[in-house]
C-alpha cells in the first residue's frame, strides 16, 4: 500500500518488505508469548510495588544479580531478602500489618539492593518506580524512589478530547514556565498558564521534561526514572490535574517521551541496572553500541524482549494511567541507525529515513536561523523560501515550526531576539511613532515569518515557549514575563493578538492541514510569495522598502474576495494600511497567470502579508 501511495519509495522495496516482515516476526512472538500486545505492555501493572487484597508484592528484572534484597524507611531500612523467580525476576511478598494496613504505604522511601557478579552490594531505585525525590535537609543526597500509591487518586474529571483535525502545538516546559525566579509546579501552570495557551488558540500542548531526570540542566534529556514524573514540579497526581484541566479546555497533551537514550547516571537511575552483562540480560547494549558519546548516555537494546516490554509499558503507563494523549519521540536517529545520527545530515533523500505519524520539519527552523543571520533583506529569495518550506514528501504528515527548544540547548537565541537584540528590553512601547527601524523591521518579521511557516511549512505547527537556559544557573533569563501580555503600553500584545489571529484562522478555516497548498507566485526580483492554502489566497510581500499598489496577483477561482487577516492591521502593530472593508472582484486572463486564469488587484505594504477568503465563488 505505502508503494502505491508513494512509488518513489520503489527501489526500497525490498528493504521495506524485510523490515515490515521483521516487524511481523517480533510482534508475533510477543503475542505468542503474552496473548497480545497490550497484555505484553501492562508490564506497569505486575513490575515494581503492587498492592493485593492481602499482600504488597515488589518485582524487578535484574537476572545478572546474584542477590537482591528490598530496602525501605517503612522498617527502617532493614533488608529483607527477595527471591528469584522465572526469566530473571526478582520478587518480595509481604502480608498486611494490623487492620490490613499495607506493609509499605503510600509515600515511603524505597531503594532495591543488588548483589553485583563479583559480590559488591549496590542500592539501586527500583526500574518502574513512579516517583522519586531527593531527601531534603540531607548533605549531597542522591535521589530516592517513593511508593506511589494514594488513597486519594486524582479524580478525572473531563474526558478526551478528539484528536485535532489540525494539531497546533504550544510546546512547554513547566519548571520554566513560571513569571517567578523559580522551578514552576504543575499547578502553576495548570493555574496560570493553561489560559494563556487556551486563549491563544492553541489545541496541543507538547510538554517537555516530565520525565525524571536527576540533572536539571539537561532540559529532560538525561531521564532517569522513565516511569516518574519530575518531582521538582509537583507530584503524579498534581500532573493528573494538570491534564485533566488542559482536557476540559479541549486541549490534547503530547508527552516528549525519551526513548531513544537514558542517562549514565547509576546511582539515580535505571542505568544502575547495568553490570556489564551481556544483551540477554540487559536493557542496555555494550561499548560503543550501548554509549552515545555526544550525549554522555546509554543506548537500549531494542531487541531485547525485556527492554521491549519496558519502554512498550512506559508508553501505556503514560497514556493509560497518568491521561497523556500522545508523544514526540526525541532522537528517534538513535532509535533506527547504528550511527545514532552522529554527524550524519538528513537532506530529505529516501535512503536517509523512515516515515512516523509526524515527522518535525527541522530544517525549517535552520533556514531561518541562516536566512535571518546571513543575509541581507533584499536578497531573500522567494524561490528558496518556498523550496526550504515545502521540501517534504506529500504524503508524510509535517509539523512546521520556526523555533523549538532545539535551538535554546544548542545557545542559540530565540527569532524575535534575533530579530531586535537588546531593544526588546528598551524599545518596545506602542507609543513611539515612528517606531525603531529594528524594531519596526523585527517585529513586521516575526509575523510574516511565522504565518508563512504555517501556511507552507507542514500540516500542523509547533510554537515554543521560549529559551530555557539561565546564566550562571539564575533563574533571570529562565522564567516567563507574562505580564507584559496585559501591557497595552508595548507592542508585545500586539504580537501575542497575532499569533492568536493566526491560530483563529486556522481553527476557521483548517488551512495548516489541507492538502490544498501551491504557491502560484514567487516573485524574487519584487520578493512578492503569493500562495493557496486550504480556502485562503496568502499574499506576502517581503521587500524592505517597497509597497504595491495594484499588484496583480493569481487568484484560484472567479468571485469576490474580502481580506480576513492584514499583518498592517493597527491591532497587530502595524500601520493600518489596508483597508480591510474593500472587496476585490476577481478578472479573467488569458493566457493564464502563473497556471491561473483569474486574477486579483490588491495592495500590499512593505513586510506585509494580507490573507484573503472568497466570499461568493
Amino acid at each position: 500500500r505505502v508503494l502505491e501511495v508513494d512509488p518513489m519509495l520503489q527501489s526500497h522495496a525490498e528493504h521495506l518488505r524485510y523490515r515490515f516482515q521483521q516487524y511481523q516476526n517480533t510482534r508475533g512472538s510477543i503475542e505468542r508469548h503474552a496473548g497480545s500486545l497490550l497484555n505484553f505492555a501492562r508490564g506497569a501493572k505486575d513490575y515494581g510495588i503492587h498492592t493485593t487484597d492481602e499482600l504488597t508484592v515488589y518485582r524487578e528484572w535484574a537476572p545478572a544479580a546474584q542477590a537482591a534484597q528490598l530496602i525501605g524507611d517503612f522498617n527502617g531500612w532493614k533488608p529483607l531478602d527477595m527471591s528469584l523467580g522465572d526469566n530473571g525476576v526478582w520478587f518480595i511478598e509481604l502480608p498486611h500489618g494490623p487492620g490490613g494496613a499495607p506493609a509499605i504505604p503510600h509515600g515511603a522511601l524505597v531503594k532495591v539492593r543488588l548483589r553485583l557478579p563479583g559480590g559488591e552490594w549496590v542500592d539501586r531505585i527500583p526500574a518502574w518506580i513512579k516517583w522519586a525525590v531527593v531527601p531534603q535537609g540531607e548533605m549531597g543526597a542522591k535521589y530516592v524512589g517513593v511508593h506511589w500509591a494514594p488513597a486519594e487518586a486524582h479524580a478525572w474529571v473531563h474526558p478526551r478530547p478528539p484528536r485535532p483535525a489540525t494539531l497546533r502545538i504550544y510546546e512547554a516546559h513547566v519548571g520554566m514556565s513560571s513569571e517567578e525566579r523559580a522551578v514552576a509546579s504543575y499547578t502553576y501552570f495548570k493555574d496560570s498558564v493553561l489560559p494563556h495557551i487556551h486563549a491563544s488558540g492553541y489545541n496541543a500542548i507538547q510538554l517537555m521534561a516530565v520525565q525524571e531526570h536527576a540533572y536539571y540542566g539537561s532540559f529532560g534529556y538525561h531521564v532517569t526514572n522513565p516511569f516518574a514524573a519530575s518531582s521538582r514540579s509537583g507530584t503524579p497526581e498534581e500532573l493528573k490535574a494538570l491534564i485533566d484541566a488542559a482536557h476540559g479546555l479541549g486541549i490534547v497533551v503530547l508527552l516528549d517521551v525519551v526513548h531513544s537514550h537514558i542517562s549514565s547516571n547509576c546511582e539515580d537511575g535505571l542505568a544502575g541496572f547495568d553490570f556489564g552483562q551481556g544483551p540477554d540480560e540487559n536493557y542496555f547494549l555494550q561499548g560503543d553500541r550501548g554509549y552515545h558519546k555526544e550525549w554522555d548516555s546509554r543506548l537500549f537494546n531494542y531487541a531485547g524482549y525485556e527492554t521491549l516490554r519496558y519502554l512498550l509499558s512506559n508508553l501505556h503507563y503514560w497514556i493509560q494511567d497518568m491521561g497523556f494523549d500522545g508523544f514526540r519521540f526525541d532522537g528517534v536517529t538513535s532509535m533506527l541507525y547504528h550511527h545514532h545520527g552522529i554527524g550524519i545530515g538528513f537532506t530529505g533523500n529516501y535512503s536517509e529515513y523512515f516515515r512516523f505519524d509526524y515527522r518535525l520539519a527541522m530544517g525549517e527552523p535552520d533556514f531561518w536561523v541562516r536566512t535571518v543571520k546571513q543575509v541581507a533583506d533584499e536578497d531573500w529569495s522567494m524561490t528558496g523560501m518556498a523550496s526550504a518550506l515545502c521540501d517534504r514528501r506529500y504524503s508524510e504528515a509535517t509539523v512546521g515550526y520556526v523555533e523549538s527548544h532545539d535551538q535554546a540547548l544548542v545557545g542559540d537565541q530565540t527569532l524575535a531576539f534575533q530579530l531586535m537584540g537588546t531593544e526588546m528590553y528598551t524599545s518596545m512601547s506602542a507609543r513611539q511613532h515612528p517606531l525603531p527601524p529594528r524594531i519596526e523591521r523585527g517585529i513586521a518579521l516575526h509575523k510574516l515569518i511565522r504565518l508563512i511557516t504555517m501556511c507552507l511549512g507542514g500540516e500542523s505547527y509547533l510554537n515554543f515557549m521560549g529559551n530555557e537556559e539561565g546564566n550562571g544557573w539564575s533563574y533571570e533569563h529562565c522564567r516567563r514575563l507574562w505580564s507584559l501580555l496585559q501591557s497595552d503600553d508595548l507592542l508585545y500584545p500586539a504580537l501575542g493578538r497575532w499569533d492568536a489571529a493566526c491560530m483563529a484562522l486556522d481553527q476557521k478555516g483548517g488551512f495548516i492541514a489541507s492538502r490544498h497548498q501551491w504557491v502560484t507566485l514567487a516573485d524574487d526580483a519584487r520578493q512578492v510569495l503569493v500562495a493557496e492554502r486550504g480556502p485562503y489566497l496568502f499574499v506576502f510581500n517581503w521587500s524592505p522598502s517597497t509597497s504595491y499598489q495594484g499588484l496583480e496577483v493569481p487568484a484560484p477561482r472567479p468571485g469576490k474576495y474580502r481580506p480576513v487577516l492584514d499583518s498592517d492591521a493597527r491591532e497587530f502593530g502595524g500601520q493600518g494600511r489596508v483597508d480591510g472593508a474593500t472587496e476585490h472582484f476577481s478578472q479573467p486572463r488569458a493566457p493564464q497567470v502563473h497556471g491561473r486564469d483569474q486574477a486579483l488587484m490588491v495592495m500590499v505594504p512593505a513586510r506585509c502579508v494580507a490573507v484573503y477568503e472568497c466570499v461568493d465563488g
